[in-house]
């Protein structure tokens, strides 16, 4: 072998051997940081987010597309199960909050139209910007005093739902039966009361029984 390959072969392996060590040195480095993180988590525990929970009205918004007919003539089609839930008078709103209403329901069919195959709902507005407006909402139902949470908060594993509570500073896991949910989040019939401290934020990676660190109470978001 000539003196130039010999000293490509070990340039080559030189090179090799950095690499090799250079990924050692991250892989260390990663496990080292990974347990710091658990070692400080075992001290302070895990840092979460907890919001109490308290009964509420919510109001269930149905997402409609408006079509303009005419000039001032405007309509929604929508299916039986959306039609039976809409009357006339009701407010009409740009987004699923509520909020100033920019219109009512006129009128409300009662019979199918045969090209559409679905319920014309016809609208009157104070003020209807083509663009911006082509979609619409409509309050079409409303729970009273009832839980209301989230439903990024509800995990569910093995057929089962449940949330991450606080009990004496501990993570609890606490099944809960979902009565429906929407836009406006899942509305809980069972397995939670007033004022429990549902983890809302950090609740990945928890096991039942961890040591918590609450950095946030956002109940005073409720007063």
């Amino acid at each position: 072998m000539s003196k130039r390959g010999l000293l490509y072969i070990i340039f080559i392996v030189l090179f090799v051997l950095a690499v090799f060590l250079r990924q050692q040195v991250v892989i260390h480095n990663e496990k080292r940081e990974i347990t710091s993180v658990t070692a400080l988590w075992k001290f302070e525990g895990k840092p979460v987010v907890v919001k109490k929970i308290i009964r509420d009205d919510i109001k269930s918004y149905t997402k409609v597309t408006v079509i303009k007919l005419s000039d001032k003539d405007y309509a929604a089609y929508v299916p039986k199960k959306i039609q039976e839930k809409i009357k006339v008078g009701q407010k009409i709103f740009k987004d699923d909050t509520g909020g100033n209403s920019m219109g009512v329901v006129s009128a409300v069919s009662q019979n199918i139209d045969v090209d559409s195959g679905l319920f014309v709902v016809s609208m009157d507005f104070n003020n209807f910007n083509d663009t911006e407006y082509d979609v619409v909402y409509i309050n079409t139902e409303s729970f009273e005093d009832v839980i209301c949470l989230p439903r990024d908060v509800i995990i569910s594993e093995n057929n089962e739902d449940f949330v991450w509570v606080v009990e004496d500073g501990k993570a609890r896991k606490k099944n809960v039966t979902i009565e429906s949910h929407n836009g406006y989040g899942s509305i809980i019939k069972e397995g939670l009361n007033e004022d429990d401290p549902v983890i809302f934020k950090g609740y990945t990676n928890i096991f039942d029984g961890d040591k918590l660190n609450i950095i946030t109470d956002l109940s005073e978001d409720n007063k």
